[in-house]
């Protein structure tokens, strides 16, 4: 029979033993809850636009901008910091915004779960999570579970990803509405070898998109070519 300590698969930093198994919980963990973020962003913007923030619970607003401005008061750590309410929320408050009421309709659109089944996987995680942060080993059961949660979860995140990143949006003509009319505008006399763009709309969402710009032309590195093109989405409240 395997013992415990071989179970866990210990490995010696210095003196002290390491589970390998805790390194990839939270590598899972921190995976996952990027993608939620992104799904909870999405949905409240896809509820409300632009001025989504102010639809927040007023308690819960004032909170995430006090982290806001904490963020910013440690750029001396050269850490990752953003502005932006929802990525200043930590698990718990993800959870409470993710399952907000307000964007029931819209997390199932873009999730194809609903809130309440995340909020029973997001529970199970969020013990988990509470004890690696507490220096505690896991055991393989425990991964196992972690598991479980995480795979229902990503279901959802491919879900998100399809809605959003492969997609098969429609693309704006030039006589499609102000959006396409004003891009047309914009784009007269453009030299399209330099500047590529266009308007789509899904799921609630419009993409302005850029397409690579390297001057094909003239014999650049190839490679360059094929750099990933920005997209910006925004929103009209629960737009078709």
């Amino acid at each position: 029979m395997v013992d415990f300590e071989q179970q866990l698969d210990l490995e010696f930093d210095g003196e002290f033993l390491m589970p390998r198994i805790n390194q990839q919980a939270y590598r899972d963990i921190y995976t996952l809850e990027g993608w939620l973020h992104r799904l909870c962003l999405a949905s409240w913007m896809r509820a409300y636009g632009a001025l989504w923030h102010q639809h927040l619970d007023p308690k819960l607003r004032k909170n995430l901008e006090r982290l806001a401005e904490r963020s910013r008061q440690r750029l001396h750590l050269d850490a990752e910091t953003s502005g932006d309410l929802i990525w200043q929320s930590d698990i718990g408050q993800l959870l409470s915004t993710l399952t907000d009421p307000q964007i029931a309709g819209d997390v199932h659109h873009l999730a194809g779960q609903d809130q309440q089944a995340i909020a029973r996987d997001f529970d199970e995680i969020c013990e988990i999570r509470n004890v690696l942060a507490h220096n505690r080993a896991l055991s393989p059961q425990t991964y196992a579970l972690l598991r479980v949660s995480i795979i229902r979860l990503q279901k959802g995140v491919d879900h998100f990803r399809s809605c959003l990143l492969y997609n098969s949006s429609n693309i704006l003509d030039d006589d499609d509405g102000d959006l396409g009319s004003y891009l047309a505008m914009l784009l007269e006399g453009n030299d399209w070898r330099k500047f590529q763009a266009f308007v789509a709309r899904g799921h609630g969402f419009i993409e302005y998109v850029t397409l690579p710009t390297t001057p094909f032309d003239k014999g650049s590195d190839p490679d360059d070519s094929w750099k990933w093109a920005p997209t910006t989405w925004t929103t009209s409240p629960r737009s078709p």
